[in-house]
């Protein structure tokens, strides 16, 4: 299952494998958060989670992409994780 703690650790994550240094910790997180965010249905929440999580985009630079306040964009981000019980 999904955490928050993975979303927050997947850019270190990426990185360390990509680098070679990564261990079945770090796949495990990569492969998670990629397929967590591949499932996401809605296109815009899609985007706010791959731009946040993926490209580690500020919040800021994330409401410029899509066209959306900043504070909607957390917003949009935070009620999916809550309603899908990820804490």
């Amino acid at each position: 299952m999904i955490t928050k703690q993975m979303l927050k650790a997947y850019p270190y994550s990426a990185q360390r494998l990509r680098s070679g240094r990564g261990n079945s910790t770090d796949e495990i997180t990569v492969t998670e958060v990629e397929a967590f965010i591949a499932g996401i249905a809605d296109a815009l929440t899609h985007d706010i989670f791959a731009y946040r999580y993926i490209d580690g985009l500020s919040w800021v630079r994330i409401s410029v992409e899509t066209n959306n306040s900043a504070d909607n964009c957390r917003m949009i981000a935070a009620r999916y994780l809550n309603t899908h019980g990820i804490r």
